[in-house]
């Protein structure tokens, strides 16, 4: 793609400003504000004009080889989003996105478009009983293209937090209800007086006819973990295909569980060995499920917990190995860096790597069609890949698109990432952003652009796309602003145009 150029008088102009901090609140998950250290953004003179994201300041970075150049991406006369107001803020009054977002006088950015976006219900599904609030990834595909979702809910007879998991079928536009994970465990003997089971994280994996997923008994543990011992453990169900039912897998497990005290945060699959990795929350502890044995392989200790230092919610698998990282949430914590783990299944080693990250915990992964590379968000916006031939992390980019770039942007949240059939973009909704949207990222060209407006909001997922080629995810909050509510999940195709 050809370099974006500025008009001469406006480089002059920056020059003379070569360098500015900037300095933003915003909110956080749980409500309140935060304040995000200073940021310095350098112009850069000489043959390509571009603005440099420093890391934030009192932080130490070595060199990664990243390429942390976002292009100038305004038009020369600095044009506001054709769909934001006067005042350059978003219009989310619409509960309905609309197409446009930003656009530029430059035709590359022009090539592909959202279509037929549909908005997915299930308010006609679910059980009377069942109050759905939110949910965290929890998304899967089948091999014949049924879509499966999951959502935390509240049970109105007595106020306790289940589970309750779904699927769709793209042909004939029908959700169906599949069950819970507190019914699943009650009708296997298996659910304890007093438990609840607010949490099914875990991407759903598919495998030989069965949809796979772990739970977590508690929402997070960020600011202690002295009533860990209070919590029963995580357990690993399956939705049976052919028999049509949502099985709880841990009721044959010494004392019904996977994970004792703990919950299954992520989960993902190492098929050579027919192994499912659950990551554990709070401790980051691996535990392997064998599929087919069903029986609990091995658990190993994995990267320790620390005050400030509290989640993990991705793990990448390549061949025998297993790279972690544990990291923050809170934007205003963003800055600090910690190292990346590989754990060696093979040689069952647990190793602290020179790799680091910024930017909150990973939450979001897709690997290149030739499978070299796995890239990696984290939830404030950075974009990592794993290079599978080296076994090195490194940092690609930030992830706010150019139609947001003014200096001191950045994205509170970000949960998914969904790689084109083609394999040269990656998509991401941005969470809880004022210009939230379809953001499209071009690999070649590391440059992302917003391609689609939708409402401020909660977007998760697990990178799903069916045969047919819509991207799925979960949608809530985009009305109430407050994380819960306004639940469905929302569907759309991306062609050129």
């Amino acid at each position: 793609m050809k370099k974006i150029r500025i008009s001469a008088l406006i480089l002059a102009m920056l020059l003379v400003l070569s360098t500015f901090t900037a300095c933003t609140n915003e909110p956080t998950a749980d409500g309140g504000e935060s304040t995000t250290a200073n940021q310095t953004v350098i112009v850069e003179a000489g043959g390509t004009t571009g603005v440099s994201v420093v890391t934030p300041q009192n932080t130490t970075k070595k060199d990664q080889g990243a390429n942390t150049t976002k292009p100038n991406g305004t038009t020369a006369a600095g044009k506001p989003n054709a769909t934001t107001t006067a005042a350059g803020k978003p219009d989310v009054d619409s509960d309905e996105p609309t197409q446009g977002g930003w656009n530029p006088d430059t035709p590359e950015f022009q090539t592909y478009s959202v279509t037929d976006f549909k908005n997915i219900y299930f308010d006609s599904e679910i059980p009377s009983n069942l109050i759905p609030t939110s949910a965290w990834d929890a998304m899967g595909v089948d091999n014949n293209g049924i879509v499966y979702f999951g959502w935390t809910c509240t049970r109105r007879n007595d106020r306790k937090e289940d589970f309750a998991v779904f699927s769709y079928n793209p042909s004939t536009a029908k959700v169906k209800y599949l069950g819970s994970f507190m019914t699943a465990s009650e009708e296997a003997g298996n659910l304890k007086p007093g438990e609840q089971i607010p949490k099914g994280h875990t991407k759903f994996i598919y495998h030989d006819g069965k949809m796979y997923m772990g739970s977590q008994g508690f929402h997070d543990f960020k600011e202690g973990i002295g009533t860990l011992s209070n919590y029963r453990g995580g357990h690993i169900y399956a939705y049976d295909i052919a028999k049509g039912k949502l099985e709880d897998l841990s009721a044959s497990l010494p004392d019904g569980i996977a994970v004792k005290n703990e919950g299954i945060l992520a989960l993902n699959f190492m098929p050579e060995r027919n192994l499912l990795v659950g990551l554990t929350h709070p401790h980051s502890n691996l535990v392997f499920y064998n599929i087919k044995t069903g029986k609990i392989e091995r658990q190993v200790q994995g990267i320790p917990w620390s005050y400030g230092n509290p989640l993990s919610r991705e793990i990448v698998i390549s061949g025998d190995k297993i790279y972690m990282y544990r990291g923050v949430e809170e934007p205003r914590n963003s800055a600090k860096e910690f190292n990346v783990y590989v754990y060696d299944y093979a040689k069952d080693t647990l190793t602290k790597t020179d790799d680091t990250c910024y930017g909150g915990f990973w939450n979001g992964q897709v690997t290149t069609l030739d499978g070299k590379t796995t890239f990696i968000s984290t939830c404030c916006g950075e974009l990592y890949k794993l290079d599978h031939l080296s076994g090195r992390v490194s940092h690609v980019t930030s992830m706010v698109p150019l139609d947001s770039w003014y200096g001191n942007s950045k994205i509170n949240t970000v949960y998914s990432l969904t790689l084109s059939s083609d394999g040269k973009k990656i998509y991401y909704l941005p969470s809880m952003y004022k210009n939230s949207g379809v953001v499209e990222y071009d690999i070649e060209s590391d440059i992302s652009y917003t391609i689609y407006n939708l409402p401020m909001g909660v977007y998760t997922g697990n990178g799903v796309m069916d045969k047919n080629g819509y991207l799925y995810f979960a949608s809530f909050s985009t009305t109430t602003q407050n994380w819960v509510g306004d639940c469905k999940i929302i569907a759309f195709k991306i062609e050129k145009k």
